[in-house]
């Protein structure tokens, strides 16, 4: 059959991470423009749904080990909303440039 494609693992996880990335950038910029430039992420969950942000703290304060909340959850809240979402998709671009040109060298190194 002429013309079919042939896709293997690697493309079609290199073509999810595109997308992937292509929604976070694209929410980042959005919450970017929507929100002052400066506003942390605390702030924005917090206006978008109270009991969310309430249950965070109680998790924080009562089943998350100590460590996680300062080093982990609380940097991230501090942040810029749209740092969050706009790390993420650089992330998933980065993998799906990887995984393209991963597939693109073994090719290259078959020989028929």
């Amino acid at each position: 059959m002429q013309g079919s494609w042939k896709l293997g693992w690697a493309d079609v996880i290199s073509r999810i991470f595109a997308v992937i990335a292509a929604i976070f950038l694209v929410g980042a910029v959005a919450v970017a423009m929507l929100a002052p430039p400066s506003m942390p992420l605390g702030h924005v969950l917090f206006a978008v749904d109270r009991d969310w942000m309430d249950a965070l703290q109680g998790a924080m304060r009562h089943d998350l080990p100590q460590w996680m909340s300062t080093w982990v959850i609380s940097p991230f809240l501090l942040r810029p909303a749209w740092l969050l979402p706009a790390s993420l998709g650089i992330v998933a671009a980065g993998l799906s440039i990887s995984l393209s040109s991963r597939t693109r060298t073994d090719h290259a190194r078959r020989r028929s």
